[in-house]
């Protein structure tokens, strides 16, 4: 049996925010690892650093001291296109105001997202694209844009989107999970 390493770890994380009150507001985190096939919630009042260990854990911020590793790999000594790429190969992301671009179909907004990291081969992406957005229940709704959509409607398109690998290592979301399940019982069934 192959052992995989753990989805994302992290090793004495350090953050400096900003200033508050004359005072240096850091983000700090000793330890943390969530194994490969894991899952985990975050959750606690607003300004406690959610969205910023997600940030980390995503690499569009850099910690000041510390170590993170996503699937094995350490991002602190990737450059930004390093970053880019590798992000789009194992990530996922599903945004609380799913950021769908107005002027694309939500076969379009899905198409977009496989651009990045090159994680389907072009050949398949429209496939792939259609396959998705049928596995969330959109099949009818491939050419609408997301002004014509529902907010549900749009958020399944959100949720479609990181699926354009197989299995993405990481899902960074703000919706809630219970629509993730959803798509995953059904990508299993």
């Amino acid at each position: 049996m192959i052992s995989l390493p753990p989805a994302v770890e992290i090793s004495n994380c350090g953050l400096r925010l900003g200033i508050a009150a004359g005072a240096v507001v850091t983000f700090k985190l000793e330890h943390f690892q969530l194994d490969a096939g894991g899952e985990v919630a975050l959750t606690g009042p607003s300004g406690c650093g959610k969205s910023t260990l997600l940030n980390l854990v995503a690499g569009l911020r850099r910690s000041h001291e510390g170590r993170i590793c996503v699937q094995g790999t350490d991002l602190q000594p990737l450059s930004s296109s390093g970053l880019d790429a590798f992000r789009g190969r194992t990530m996922g992301f599903v945004f609380q105001s799913f950021n769908l671009l107005e002027g694309f179909s939500a076969l379009e907004n899905v198409l977009v997202g496989m651009r990045f990291g090159r994680s389907c081969p072009h050949a398949k992406r429209r496939a792939r694209a259609v396959a998705l957005l049928e596995r969330v229940g959109l099949q009818r709704r491939l050419d609408s844009l997301p002004g014509r959509l529902s907010v549900g409607e749009r958020q399944r398109v959100a949720i479609a989107r990181p699926w354009r690998t197989d299995r993405p290592c990481c899902w960074q979301m703000n919706p809630p999970a219970h629509s993730i399940r959803q798509l995953r019982r059904r990508s299993s069934a």
